[in-house]
């Protein structure tokens, strides 16, 4: 089960979220808060109270991209409209319908509201993107209550006029898409005797800590990340060869290679990438300062994701002709998009 589906499901239940650190769907989410706040990727325990503020949307404590059971991507866009300005816009089509799985919450006597893009995990939980104009408790089950909180979690199928989501069906939520973009990568194809450690003498923590720095200090670095390909069973302890080191530059990758090999003795990866992990802070912090508004983005979240030397960008909805003017800006591929709701008939 995906660690989004397990929260949900134990929200529903009314429980905070136990999340085995063993899934690499949750070394997904750790490396995005991780590179959302700028410390590169770090091997050892999971600190499971870490408290991390997500760009772009403002909340403290257990952060997580809410389940929406399947993502809109850029590749699957209704019409796009324009300002009056000519500029491109994140404006909803408002005869549009549009589907999501999402928590609803409400606040004592408070709006209702739907919670697209990062929730805070507590009990009762905390979030809310945008109101619901026609909700009502009495015609929906498995709600919960606490504090005197009501949420629950469901499928929605409704319509979005800019300010407020105008719901037409509700259903039980359903299970989450494996996006295959998630996955964390090994960018290199396996060596002929596969990856095996040449110094297991240097494959400590310490050792995978100091080959990090390294990749820091390059002004052409990409960025580092790790891949577990053998997990230890009855053990926290790895083995020479059960984590790869995998490292990106935009320069030469040979001098590199020979750099790392000297401080990191397991398995290693290295490769040209086309774009600086300082470049990719800098849209990031670009989007989130002053992109977002004059496309007329709802910016959800943004972030670096380092495997695929790119920056995502989770929205409440978009189009091609947004697409478009991200990639005339920044380049194509440089910004990956999603939107929570997602345009359907």
């Amino acid at each position: 089960m995906k660690i989004e589906d397990r929260v949900r499901e134990e929200l529903e239940e009314g429980r905070g979220p136990e999340l085995d650190a063993s899934d690499e769907a949750w070394e997904r989410i750790r490396r995005r808060i991780g590179r959302r706040r700028g410390v590169p990727e770090r091997w050892g325990a999971l600190a499971v109270g870490v408290a991390v503020a997500a760009i772009g949307v403002g909340l403290a404590g257990w952060m997580l991209v809410a389940a929406s059971g399947g993502r809109q991507s850029a590749a699957n866009n209704p019409s796009p409209r324009a300002t009056p300005s000519g500029q491109p816009s994140a404006a909803p089509l408002r005869d549009m319908r549009y589907e999501t799985n999402a928590i609803v919450l409400q606040q004592g006597r408070g709006p209702v509201m739907l919670c697209l893009g990062a929730i805070q995990l507590s009990l009762p939980p905390r979030c809310g993107t945008l109101p619901i104009a026609n909700w009502s408790w009495d015609r929906v089950n498995g709600e919960h209550r606490a504090s005197g909180v009501t949420w629950g979690a469901y499928q929605l199928l409704g319509t979005f006029d800019g300010a407020a989501f105008h719901v037409i069906r509700v259903g039980a939520p359903q299970p989450a898409r494996q996006d295959p973009s998630d996955r964390i990568e090994i960018p290199c194809p396996q060596p002929p005797g596969g990856w095996v450690a040449s110094d297991p003498s240097r494959t400590r923590e310490s050792d995978r800590s100091a080959a990090g720095a390294l990749v820091d200090r390059q002004p052409d670095s990409a960025g580092w990340w790790v891949k577990v390909i053998h997990r230890p069973v009855g053990t926290d302890v790895y083995g020479p060869s059960d984590v790869v080191l995998n490292a990106a530059f935009t320069g030469d990758i040979e001098r590199h290679q020979t750099e790392l090999a000297r401080v990191w003795g397991g398995p290693l990866c290295v490769v040209r990438y086309e774009r600086t992990d300082a470049e990719l802070r800098g849209i990031q912090s670009e989007l989130t300062s002053s992109v977002a508004k004059k496309y007329g983005m709802r910016l959800l979240s943004a972030y670096v994701d380092v495997v695929r030397n790119r920056v995502v960008v989770d929205v409440v909805v978009l189009d091609d002709e947004l697409r478009a003017a991200l990639d005339g800006r920044y380049g194509k591929g440089a910004v990956w998009l999603t939107a929570e709701l997602r345009p359907v008939g």
